[in-house]
């Protein structure tokens, strides 16, 4: 009989910065590209949590060199959520999505 190997690898970081979709899918990108470098090997199982978000209750400093782009990805990201909640979550994909 053959030997089963499991490998697990985590990574916490922390991002003070307004929540938004492409944020969430570039820096899980990043980081999966960072973790996975066993090539040849297939992934099991990925968990991504989000977590934390600023409200009046529990406000943060913002990187200033972000906040102008994230506020706007955030009116986007707005948007894109009535979209979806009006028409269903596949109507609008990011390019990576279409295969």
């Amino acid at each position: 009989m053959g030997q089963i190997s499991i490998k697990i690898f985590t990574q916490s970081i922390t991002e003070n910065r307004l929540f938004n979709e492409r944020f969430l899918c570039d820096l899980s990108i990043e980081m999966i590209k960072k973790l996975d470098n066993h090539y040849g090997h297939k992934i099991q199982f990925i968990a991504i949590s989000a977590s934390n978000f600023t409200n009046n209750h529990n406000q943060k400093t913002y990187s200033l060199l972000d906040y102008e782009n994230d506020l706007k990805f955030a009116s986007l990201n707005e948007k894109l959520l009535k979209i979806r909640d009006k028409y269903g979550v596949d109507i609008i994909k990011y390019g990576n999505e279409i295969s």
